[in-house]
């Protein structure tokens, strides 16, 4: 059946539901309790979409303050790492590569952008604008780290241009104005004013070097989360500690740490803690499937 809503031109069969866009393409509603033998459909006053299947029953679909943007653009399937404003433009890091929603809304297709082009298939790990606006994209292989410019001009540092440790790129933070931290599966790689670059391995201190988290204090000091390693911390002269937990804390993956109103909030396999002085952890959270 087809069905027109007076905005938008529906269309449903036997294996799900579609609309049809201002450029004729359909666009599959996923991620249904049922999809199939859909057989009619309306709109009622609130806006709200019934749907029947003449083998399932009946579909309520409610208006949401939420939306899915991957459908909303057409973006395909992808596990999505990473999202940030830059420039007018909604930036979105995925598995499959970068996409950009630029300021009318509309998605900047491959074939306009040399930057979505050649990033088309890399894994997106991390997006982060600096202080002197510019954007920092970290890439899984090939690239690295790529700096953005607001006009579009791009420089890539990598292993063979920039001597960066690695290529596959996990996270990156602003230490201070021009000086970048990247965290790669190998160690950490400091880019400094006028893009020399200093890093640090297992040699350095980092027993595990698969760095997937970054934060920069207000002294300045850096804290590297680790993939099974807890927290290293690299002071400005470069020396490597680890954090000190008390015998009955266990961090082992940190996956996040994040700026809390006195204090700083890490995310790890084993549970939310909250770094105030001393570490203490978080035992009302439901620690499932780590945070």
């Amino acid at each position: 059946k087809i069905y027109h809503d007076g905005t938008r031109l529906w269309v449903l069969a036997d294996d799900g539901i579609g609309y049809l866009t201002s450029k004729n393409k359909i666009v599959t509603v996923s991620s249904l309790r049922f999809n199939e033998s859909m057989s009619d459909m309306i709109r009622d006053f609130e806006g709200n979409y019934w749907y029947t299947s003449y083998r399932k029953g009946l579909l309520l679909l409610e208006q949401s303050k939420f939306q899915d943007v991957t459908m909303k653009y057409g973006i395909d399937s992808a596990i999505v790492n990473c999202v940030t404003s830059y420039n007018g433009n909604l930036f979105i890091g995925t598995d499959e590569g970068l996409y950009v929603v630029d300021s009318k809304d509309k998605l900047v297709p491959a074939i306009n952008n040399e930057l979505v082009s050649i990033l088309s298939g890399i894994s997106i790990r991390d997006l982060y604008v600096d202080s002197e606006d510019n954007l920092w994209i970290a890439t899984y292989k090939i690239y690295g780290v790529i700096r953005v410019e607001r006009n579009w001009q791009y420089t890539c540092f990598n292993r063979s241009d920039a001597s960066l440790i690695s290529n596959s790129v996990n996270c990156i933070a602003e230490i201070s104005p021009g000086c970048m931290a990247v965290g790669t599966e190998n160690g950490l790689s400091i880019i400094n004013v006028g893009n020399s670059v200093r890093s640090l391995s297992r040699n350095d201190g980092l027993d595990n070097p698969d760095i997937i988290s970054l934060y920069v204090t207000e002294d300045g000091d850096l804290y590297a989360g680790s993939n099974g390693a807890g927290i290293y911390r690299i002071d400005s002269n470069y020396n490597v500690l680890n954090m000190a937990l008390d015998d009955s804390q266990k961090m082992s993956v940190v996956s996040s740490m994040v700026k809390g109103s006195s204090g700083l909030w890490i995310g790890t396999d084993s549970g939310l803690y909250y770094q105030e002085g001393t570490i203490r952890q978080i035992t009302t959270v439901d620690t499932t499937n780590g945070i």
